[in-house]
């Protein structure tokens, strides 16, 4: 069998431990760290399978196990977190020896304050598990077959650090218990050739310490044999698995976490619910005087943020040019701008420690797609030109709407002015009564609208930039559009109010004052005088102030005649009294060439309002990998609603003659 050199990070495994053998005076218990039960483990480093999934078998011999630093004092940690000494370190590691095809340590717990509960709760049998960390330096490969999961022999390893933790993956390692039997170990030998005799000698070899317990009693009626696709299970197995990779990599990243952390949930195989739970954990332990970055982010980690701040700058820059100014580009951007798809993705893989030489461009895209966070940063890159191509288009309406996010989807109420709100005079000893201030009727609330970019693998291969330039732009742009529809229908559908008049109603004096086919100064005047003489709930005037002229683009010359300081003044007659007073909005979704509408300065009255999702303002996009495509889909979502929710600020007038 050919040997070959790998390069493969720290692992480490998890077991249960059991508290029979603890000292309270020394405060030290034995541990049983690790035993030769097999362990399902992902690397295609060192898996020849496509799914990268092997079985390791940690060798328990004396001259199998480098027990030095056990033996030196290595420490013993709160779930392998080595951020702070002072909160982090339970203990010391002692006495590593091999007993019975185990390894045993014997750990001392510390005697400050913090480390008490811990202690106490493993005396109570309430922390019950252990994993140690440990360096694989040379496996023998157990032959099996060619189409089966191999089994990998660590022969030579050292484990570095032993923790306390609240999952297992090797059921027989746990602190030592003297009065428990040693646990069968079953290795299911399942062959898809025949061996030749030299094969079948090492798996005879490999196989001398296992014991295969006796096949359990037939059953007394067989049951029907069941028929599997395993093609079939195989493909959806990878697809979920791919999925796990990639959210809980988002979801790390999101948090401001070290990639460590997430290489660690990935390999410990924890799912995605309690990879958050275990994520907002690990948050809720940084400083927040920090900071935004609320942990200590060592030299490694800034490069790594960095590099992927490049990468996706490079990207954008690359499918839309002079996309960001040479002033404001990311350090180092330029030296992914001229890389592909595939050079993208082989940067990503040999960072990551993977082999790349002689893998195919399909193989190079596939493997970084489901192992790295090549997924979220081409999502980064669509994130980046949506949001951008949102941001700058034109949405008028925001002029005379007020921003009022939502929690939820619940109906949404504004506060409206009047109720009694006129401050008495308090004599000596008065007493103050309470204002009374009046909820509007008027109701909205939430929809969701979304679409799905899909970027497929086929696209990626031949570096087909349209995904990341035109494609995230028109969204954007649709996604403005959407809102400026929503919001300019309120006005133009002139729709119901909760007194069951439109919006623009007699009975609400804020409709055409005057007549004439185009706005005019003496119609000008008369709407602002009916807005100037609104009223409040209690009777009070609003003393309201037109800010706003707005129209048609069949009416914009007009419009901007009349707030335009080129005024050749001569007289008293001549001078326009609207220049710097009336701001002109001109939108085409107002459909009649001679409707024209005024409207106050929103900071004076709630006219219309608009609401997002709290924390989720505009535009909110989210990577999937593997599932409608065979490529990358993003999901393009905004939840967003708005209303009018008072008349007294707004003006209409028909136009006619």
């Amino acid at each position: 069998m050919s040997n070959k050199e790998i390069k493969i990070p720290v692992m480490h495994r998890r077991a249960l431990l059991s508290p029979d053998t603890i000292n309270e005076e020394n405060r030290t218990v034995d541990v049983v760290f690790a035993t030769e039960t097999p362990v399902l483990m992902r690397d295609w480093n060192i898996s020849s399978r496509q799914d990268g999934f092997y079985w390791e078998i940690l060798r328990c011999q004396k001259e199998n196990v480098r027990m030095d630093r056990i033996n030196t004092g290595a420490p013993l940690l709160d779930t392998h977190s080595r951020y702070s000494v002072k909160t982090d370190v339970l203990g010391v590691c002692e006495n590593g020896r091999v007993e019975n095809n185990q390894c045993i340590g014997t750990v001392r717990f510390s005697k400050r304050a913090d480390v008490e509960p811990v202690f106490q709760d493993v005396k109570d049998k309430i922390i019950q598990n252990i994993s140690n960390n440990y360096r694989v330096y040379q496996y023998d490969e157990v032959p099996m077959g060619t189409d089966e999961i191999p089994v990998m022999a660590a022969v030579d390893w050292e484990p570095t650090e032993i923790s306390l933790v609240s999952v297992q993956a090797d059921i027989n390692s746990r602190v030592r218990d003297d009065n428990k039997e040693n646990n069968q170990i079953v290795i299911i030998n399942q062959k898809s050739r025949e061996m030749t005799p030299e094969e079948q000698a090492a798996a005879d070899a490999a196989a001398a310490n296992v014991i295969i317990p006796a096949a359990p009693a037939a059953p007394a009626a067989a049951a029907a044999p069941i028929v599997v696709d395993a093609e079939k299970e195989r493909s959806a197995a990878t697809t979920q698995e791919r999925t796990r990779v990639m959210e809980i990599t988002t979801a790390v990243r999101s948090a401001k976490l070290d990639t460590a952390f997430a290489e660690k949930l990935i390999k410990d195989g924890i799912t995605i619910e309690k990879s958050r739970e275990m994520i907002i954990a690990e948050f809720a332990k940084r400083d927040p005087a920090e900071g935004s970055d609320n942990h200590v982010v060592m030299g490694k980690d800034k490069a790594h943020e960095h590099t992927r701040e490049a990468i996706v700058d490079g990207l954008v820059n690359r499918a839309n040019p002079g996309f960001t100014p040479d002033d404001k580009r990311v350090e180092g951007s330029r030296d992914f701008q001229n890389h592909s798809q595939v050079d993208i993705a082989r940067h990503l893989l040999i960072e990551k420690g993977e082999k790349v030489n002689g893998l195919s461009p399909s193989e190079t895209i596939n493997r970084a797609l489901g192992t790295t966070d090549y997924p979220s940063l081409l999502a980064a890159v669509v994130n980046k030109v949506l949001r951008t191509a949102y941001e700058i288009a034109p949405m008028s309406w925001k002029l005379i709407a007020t921003q009022m996010n939502a929690r939820d989807f619940k109906a949404m109420h504004a506060i409206q002015f009047g109720g009694n709100i006129t401050l008495d005079k308090i004599g000596e000893d008065g007493e103050y009564k309470s204002a009374k201030l009046a909820e509007s009727a008027e109701t909205w609330s939430l929809d969701t609208y979304g679409k799905l970019i899909n970027i497929t693998r086929k696209a990626l291969i031949n570096d087909d930039l349209s995904g990341f330039s035109r494609v995230p732009f028109l969204f954007g742009q649709a996604a403005c559009n959407n809102e400026c529809k929503i919001m300019w229908g309120l006005i133009v559908d002139n729709g119901l109010m909760s007194d069951g008049k439109n919006v623009f109603h007699a009975d609400h004096k804020n409709q055409k004052a005057s007549s004439g086919a185009v706005p005019d100064l003496a119609g000008i005047t008369a709407a602002r005088t009916l807005i100037r003489r609104q009223t409040g709930l209690d009777g009070e005037p609003l003393n309201l102030m037109p800010k706003y002229l707005i129209g048609p683009p069949e009416l914009e010359t007009t419009i901007l005649q009349l707030v335009s300081q080129a005024y050749m003044a001569t007289g008293q007659g001549t001078i326009n009294p609207y220049a710097n007073v009336l701001t002109p909005i001109i939108e085409p979704r107002l459909s009649s060439a001679k409707i024209w509408y005024m409207a106050a300065d929103k900071s004076a009255i709630d006219m219309l309002v608009y609401s997002y999702l709290e924390g989720q303002s505009g535009l909110f996009t989210e990577p999937r990998y593997g599932f409608d495509v065979d490529g990358i889909q993003i999901k393009v979502r905004t939840d967003f609603g708005g209303a009018i929710v008072d008349y007294r600020g707004l003006y209409y007038n028909k136009g006619e003659a």
